[in-house]
Protein backbone atom coordinates (compact mmCIF):
# COMPACT_ATOMS: atom_id res chain seq x y z
CA UNK A 1 0.00 0.00 0.00
CA UNK A 2 1.03 3.49 -0.66
CA UNK A 3 1.71 5.88 2.19
CA UNK A 4 0.40 9.03 2.41
CA UNK A 5 3.19 10.97 0.81
CA UNK A 6 3.34 8.63 -2.44
CA UNK A 7 -0.27 9.56 -2.73
CA UNK A 8 0.12 13.01 -2.58
CA UNK A 9 2.66 13.14 -4.76
CA UNK A 10 0.41 10.36 -7.04
CA UNK A 11 -2.25 13.24 -7.24
CA UNK A 12 0.60 16.26 -7.64
CA UNK A 13 1.78 14.70 -10.97
CA UNK A 14 -1.43 13.71 -12.20
CA UNK A 15 -2.96 16.94 -11.45
CA UNK A 16 -0.04 18.53 -13.26
CA UNK A 17 -0.38 16.09 -16.45
CA UNK A 18 -4.11 16.86 -16.64
CA UNK A 19 -3.56 20.35 -17.06
CA UNK A 20 -0.13 20.39 -18.96
CA UNK A 21 0.45 18.63 -22.99
CA UNK A 22 3.74 18.83 -23.54
CA UNK A 23 3.79 15.29 -25.89
CA UNK A 24 4.54 17.16 -28.87
CA UNK A 25 7.65 18.76 -28.09
CA UNK A 26 10.46 18.41 -30.89
CA UNK A 27 13.76 16.31 -30.14
CA UNK A 28 15.82 19.84 -30.26
CA UNK A 29 13.90 20.74 -27.07
CA UNK A 30 14.14 17.95 -25.23
CA UNK A 31 18.08 17.79 -26.30
CA UNK A 32 19.08 20.74 -27.40
CA UNK A 33 22.83 19.87 -27.71
CA UNK A 34 23.08 18.67 -31.67
CA UNK A 35 26.18 16.50 -30.34
CA UNK A 36 24.24 14.53 -27.74
CA UNK A 37 21.21 14.85 -29.95
CA UNK A 38 22.70 13.03 -33.21
CA UNK A 39 24.52 10.29 -30.41
CA UNK A 40 20.48 9.89 -29.37
CA UNK A 41 19.41 9.28 -32.76
CA UNK A 42 21.99 6.63 -33.47
CA UNK A 43 21.37 5.37 -30.50
CA UNK A 44 17.98 5.05 -31.07
CA UNK A 45 18.24 3.91 -34.71
CA UNK A 46 20.24 0.63 -33.85
CA UNK A 47 18.52 -0.23 -30.74
CA UNK A 48 16.23 -3.37 -30.58
CA UNK A 49 14.01 -2.41 -27.43
CA UNK A 50 14.10 1.08 -25.74
CA UNK A 51 12.41 2.64 -22.56
CA UNK A 52 11.80 5.69 -21.65
CA UNK A 53 11.41 5.75 -17.56
CA UNK A 54 9.34 8.62 -16.82
CA UNK A 55 7.97 8.81 -20.36
CA UNK A 56 4.95 11.24 -19.40
CA UNK A 57 2.91 12.13 -22.26
CA UNK A 58 4.96 10.06 -24.63
CA UNK A 59 6.19 12.47 -26.16
CA UNK A 60 9.77 11.20 -26.49
CA UNK A 61 8.27 7.41 -27.24
CA UNK A 62 6.43 9.39 -30.17
CA UNK A 63 9.94 11.02 -31.52
CA UNK A 64 11.90 7.55 -30.63
CA UNK A 65 9.24 5.56 -32.98
CA UNK A 66 9.65 7.79 -35.75
CA UNK A 67 13.53 7.57 -35.50
CA UNK A 68 13.18 3.41 -35.25
CA UNK A 69 9.48 2.03 -35.57
CA UNK A 70 11.21 -1.58 -35.46
CA UNK A 71 11.80 -0.84 -31.92
CA UNK A 72 9.64 -2.57 -29.31
CA UNK A 73 9.28 0.67 -27.23
CA UNK A 74 8.32 0.48 -23.41
CA UNK A 75 7.30 4.00 -21.20
CA UNK A 76 7.35 3.52 -17.24
CA UNK A 77 6.19 6.50 -15.34
CA UNK A 78 4.42 7.29 -11.85
CA UNK A 79 1.08 9.14 -13.15
CA UNK A 80 -1.31 7.33 -14.51
CA UNK A 81 -2.93 9.94 -15.94
CA UNK A 82 0.17 10.69 -17.99
CA UNK A 83 0.18 7.16 -19.42
CA UNK A 84 -3.60 7.28 -20.42
CA UNK A 85 -2.24 10.31 -22.68
CA UNK A 86 0.46 8.21 -23.54
CA UNK A 87 -1.79 5.68 -24.82
CA UNK A 88 -3.53 8.16 -27.19
CA UNK A 89 -0.85 9.71 -28.39
CA UNK A 90 0.82 6.35 -28.98
CA UNK A 91 -2.05 4.92 -30.51
CA UNK A 92 -0.97 3.59 -33.75
CA UNK A 93 2.06 2.07 -32.36
CA UNK A 94 2.13 -2.04 -32.03
CA UNK A 95 5.02 -2.46 -29.83
CA UNK A 96 4.21 -0.59 -27.18
CA UNK A 97 4.02 -1.49 -23.43
CA UNK A 98 3.40 1.11 -20.96
CA UNK A 99 3.64 0.93 -17.31
CA UNK A 100 2.64 2.26 -13.97
CA UNK A 101 5.73 2.40 -11.61
CA UNK A 102 6.47 4.01 -8.20
CA UNK A 103 10.13 4.47 -8.58
CA UNK A 104 10.44 4.67 -5.29
CA UNK A 105 9.44 1.08 -4.45
CA UNK A 106 8.58 -0.92 -7.88
CA UNK A 107 11.01 -2.36 -10.13
CA UNK A 108 11.33 -1.31 -13.71
CA UNK A 109 9.75 -3.25 -16.23
CA UNK A 110 11.79 -6.49 -17.21
CA UNK A 111 12.09 -5.54 -20.97
CA UNK A 112 16.10 -5.86 -21.35
CA UNK A 113 16.53 -2.85 -22.85
CA UNK A 114 19.30 -1.73 -25.61
CA UNK A 115 18.45 2.00 -24.62
CA UNK A 116 17.25 4.07 -21.51
CA UNK A 117 16.33 7.05 -21.70
CA UNK A 118 15.58 8.75 -18.00
CA UNK A 119 15.20 12.61 -18.45
CA UNK A 120 14.00 15.22 -15.46
CA UNK A 121 13.07 12.21 -13.09
CA UNK A 122 16.10 11.38 -11.06
CA UNK A 123 15.64 14.37 -9.07
CA UNK A 124 12.14 13.23 -7.79
CA UNK A 125 13.18 9.91 -6.21
CA UNK A 126 14.02 9.72 -2.53
CA UNK A 127 17.70 7.25 -3.24
CA UNK A 128 19.21 8.15 -6.79
CA UNK A 129 21.40 5.42 -6.20
CA UNK A 130 18.82 2.54 -5.73
CA UNK A 131 16.94 4.19 -8.77
CA UNK A 132 20.17 3.99 -10.91
CA UNK A 133 20.44 0.53 -10.21
CA UNK A 134 17.07 -0.39 -11.15
CA UNK A 135 17.96 1.16 -14.55
CA UNK A 136 20.91 -0.96 -14.41
CA UNK A 137 18.93 -4.33 -14.16
CA UNK A 138 16.66 -3.52 -17.01
CA UNK A 139 19.85 -2.90 -19.12
CA UNK A 140 21.18 -5.63 -21.15
CA UNK A 141 24.76 -5.86 -21.41
CA UNK A 142 26.44 -3.40 -23.23
CA UNK A 143 23.10 -1.20 -23.56
CA UNK A 144 23.09 2.76 -23.19
CA UNK A 145 21.23 4.69 -20.90
CA UNK A 146 20.98 8.41 -21.22
CA UNK A 147 19.99 10.25 -18.25
CA UNK A 148 19.41 13.73 -18.02
CA UNK A 149 18.57 16.20 -14.96
CA UNK A 150 17.85 20.16 -14.92
CA UNK A 151 20.14 22.32 -13.09
CA UNK A 152 17.25 24.62 -12.82
CA UNK A 153 18.37 27.96 -11.01
CA UNK A 154 16.51 29.14 -7.81
CA UNK A 155 15.34 32.66 -9.46
CA UNK A 156 14.29 31.73 -12.74
CA UNK A 157 10.89 30.82 -14.14
CA UNK A 158 9.26 27.49 -15.90
CA UNK A 159 6.44 28.26 -17.79
CA UNK A 160 4.31 25.98 -19.60
CA UNK A 161 1.39 25.98 -22.48
CA UNK A 162 -1.64 23.44 -21.02
CA UNK A 163 -4.10 21.64 -22.69
CA UNK A 164 -6.48 24.85 -22.61
CA UNK A 165 -3.96 27.13 -24.10
CA UNK A 166 -3.37 28.91 -21.26
CA UNK A 167 0.57 29.85 -19.67
CA UNK A 168 1.10 27.98 -16.40
CA UNK A 169 3.91 28.04 -14.09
Amino acid sequence: PATTGAVDTEARFDRAYADIDISDSPLSFSVPSRRIRRTLENLVGNAAAIMDVGCGQGGMLKVFHGLNSNASLAGADFSQVALDKSRQLLAGVSRLGLFRVDFDSDPLPAVSADLIYCAQVIEHVRDDGLFVSKIYDALKPGAHLVLCSVFKKPYATYIYRNAKGERVL
